[in-house]
């Protein structure tokens, strides 16, 4: 689900492929193929868990 409270509403994820993922990483830090993902994609993940973050922040110690 993508959203809270009354504007929640369903959001398609495909099914993942992460040793796919992984083995594309590690052949393209050897310098044999392309990133998995661009840099752009990259950046808006980063982007979207720094606000994740900012909005909820992790507590610490006795709640």
């Amino acid at each position: 689900m993508l959203g809270a409270g009354v504007t929640e509403e369903p959001f398609p994820v495909g099914p993942g492929d992460y040793p796919a993922f992984y083995a594309g990483l590690a052949a393209a830090i050897d310098g044999e193929g392309p990133a998995p993902v661009s840099v752009e994609e990259a950046l808006a993940v980063v982007r979207l868990i720094e606000r994740v973050h900012a909005a909820f922040p992790v507590r610490r110690g006795p709640r």
